[in-house]
Formats: structure tokens, sequence, C-alpha cells
């Protein structure tokens, strides 16, 4: 498709497509997207994408490195594990964030197809409908046909592990603190405890990290049980929930036993060490930087499969 025919499809003069394009600021937002969304629909970006890897010869790899969200700290350190062993590689790396907005996603995937830097994509997620039939290099953390996989040890199996954990220490009256962001781990937990104890408690919150723990400690604080023990689907919470529990005179692990996941770096040093599960991504991301490299380099992708482990880090919130 060409510029002319994407003005036309697009209802606007040629010039104001490429305006559009190229994010000028002589034309109005709304049809700088309009033209964007045109452009995705009809396939522009991944025929010029295409082109591009094609046609030219990149002088530095660029990977567009793509996040749920700014605030976590559990995908900044994985971000910045990524980002130096590209750079080890002597690539280069773009972030973005999509805050679980995936209409924002595809929005971002048509301005990748957009740039011709941009010649490898690491994605905390899946792909969208404008990234459909580009063959360049792709890395995504939800398994898709014909691109590369990378298994972050997945939150199903984060999830039971806590549990295994625990039960193997002698608890099985276990509860979750969540926020309302993962319904699968609330499903994974809820699936996994019917077989241990009947309704397992779930504190959960519509807000997040720490003030999720929070009000989780405190719907906990406002009734009459008391679990032995408490999984937090994420370190943050975990921190709002002891903070809250200790404020009201509830000792961790004295009185209730508390586990999170993702093991952040400050968990080693919150509350006399946080126990976490940790996951081991080091030599794995190591492996998609050269595979990605590579790819880009020899102009040939084939998909491949990467895989992180878990482990429990036993610290002093689980007696």
């Amino acid at each position: 498709m060409t510029l002319k025919q994407l003005a036309a499809m697009a209802n606007v003069s040629v010039s104001t497509a490429s305006r559009a394009l190229n994010d000028s600021c002589e034309i109005a937002p709304e049809t700088r997207e309009h033209v964007l969304k045109c452009a995705a629909e009809h396939g522009y970006f991944g025929a010029r994408k295409q082109f591009w890897l094609n046609n030219s010869r990149a002088s530095q790899v660029t990977v567009a490195l793509i996040l749920p969200e700014a605030s976590s700290a559990d995908y900044n350190q994985m971000a910045s594990i990524l980002i130096k062993e590209l750079r080890q590689l002597g690539a280069h790396c773009v972030t973005y964030y999509f805050d679980y907005d995936l209409e924002y996603l595809d929005l971002i995937y048509s301005r990748i197809l957009n740039d011709p830097s941009v010649n490898a994509i690491i994605c905390f997620d899946s792909v969208t409908k404008s990234m459909q039939n580009v063959k360049m290099p792709i890395v995504v953390t939800m398994s898709s046909p014909a691109l590369s996989f990378l298994d972050l040890g997945g939150s199903a199996n984060g999830i039971n592990l806590a549990i295994e954990y625990l039960v193997s220490k002698g608890y099985k009256d276990i509860a979750l603190a969540c926020d309302n962001r993962t319904p699968n781990k609330v499903y994974t937990f809820s699936q996994t405890m019917s077989s241990i104890t009947p309704s397992p408690q779930i504190y959960m919150s519509e807000l997040r990290d720490m003030e999720a723990g929070a009000v989780a400690a405190n719907k906990l604080l406002a009734s009459d049980y008391m679990p032995a023990a408490v999984v937090c689907t994420y370190d943050e919470i975990a921190y709002g929930f002891i903070f809250s529990l200790n404020k009201a005179g509830v000792r961790v692990p004295e009185d209730i036993s508390v586990i999170g996941l993702n093991d952040i770096p400050a968990s080693k040093h919150v509350f006399g060490g946080l126990t976490s599960v940790k996951r081991d991504c080091e030599d794995t991301f190591k492996e998609v930087a050269a595979h990605l490299v590579s790819s880009v380099n020899n102009r040939f992708f084939k998909p491949a499969e990467f895989k992180a482990t878990l482990k429990v880090i036993e610290r002093g919130t689980v007696k």
C-alpha cells in the first residue's frame, strides 16, 4: 500500500497522511489518530515495516521493550536485566508502557511499525491485530503462534509454589491478599486451595501495591477470622499488609506468616526479610537478548522458547 492509497482510504490529503505518520504537531490529534488507525487496519505499517526489514542494513539493533506498567518494581527489575544484556551485545533499547490498556498497546505496536529504526520487539504480554503477518523478531510472554515465547514461570506457578511451600511448613489455613488486576492468580489460588481447605479467604483491594496490602490487612482485622498464613500476590502488597498488621499489634511471623511473589530487591531488607517466590531470569534473559540480536543481524528469525525458573527465598516472615 502506498502513502497515496492510505490518504485516500483515510479521506485526507497525502501531506496530512504524511504528517500523521510522522507525529507532526501541525495537524489535530484526532486527525493523526484517525490516520494511524486506518493505517493499522489496512496493513500499511506491516507492509512498510517488512520492506524496511528486508531492504535496509541496520547500523544498530534496536529493540522495543513493552511493559504493562511503570510503577512495578518487578517489571522494572526485569527490564533492567534485559537492557543490560542487550547493551552488552551492542543493541539499543526503547521502552514503552501500556498500563494494561490493550487499545493503547495496539497503538504502541502501530507506532513501532512506523519506526524504521526498531527491528525487534520484547513484549510482556501478547501481540495485537496490528502485528498480524509482520515477520520480525518478536518475543512475547503470552504464547502466540509463530512467535518466540518467554515463559516467566507463570503467575499460576508462582501461587502454587507459595502454597506448596506453606503446606510443607504445616500450614493449611491459608488466605490470599491481592488487588483486582490479576484474576488469574485469584482463580489459581481458589482452585489449588479447594483440595486443602474449604472456602479459603481472599482479601482483595481495588488499589495497588502497598495501599492494596493495607486494605487487605484492614479487611482481615475487621473480621473475626485470623488465617495461619497469607500469600500476597506481589511483594509490594506484602509490605502494606505486614505494616498494617504490625500497627494493629499482630506480629509476623509469630501470629501469622506471610509470603510474597516476585522477590523485588527491597524484600531482603524489610521486616527482617520478606519470604518470597523469586523468578530466576538472568541466564534466560541473556539467551533472549542473544536470540534477538542474532535474528536481526542474520535476517533470519526462528521462533524459540525461553523459560525462567521459580524458587522460594526463605527469610523472616514465615515461621
